[in-house]
């Protein structure tokens, strides 16, 4: 009867570490578990953020690149208007040069 209930005894305190360690065990994978999710979440939002930086960068390219052709734009207009007077200038100025040959002519 002694020899049962001490192996009775020893039987409860292995199986008590027994659940214990397999607690412990099972908190540490829950832990582990978290850490990972919470790595993946930190992972994945860098990505967004990545993402996010090109899909900005390629609009700010793509505004520049639009501003670069407008300016190209506006300066060939100018250089077109600028053209459009020396030519005007320069009709006038043959007209003038013209009369004052004839009259010195006369």
């Amino acid at each position: 009867m002694e020899l049962k209930r001490k192996f009775k005894k020893v039987k409860d305190e292995v199986d008590k570490q027994l659940r214990e360690k397999e607690d412990e065990l099972k908190k540490l994978k829950e832990d582990n578990e978290r850490l990972v999710e919470a790595e993946q979440q930190k992972l994945h939002e860098e990505k967004l953020k990545v993402e996010e930086a090109k899909r900005l960068k390629e609009e700010i390219d793509e505004i520049e690149m639009k501003d670069e052709e407008e300016a190209r734009f506006q300066a060939r207009e100018e250089i077109e208007e600028e053209k459009g007077f020396f030519d005007v200038f320069r009709i006038d100025w043959n007209r003038l040069k013209s009369m004052f040959t004839r009259l010195t002519n006369k």
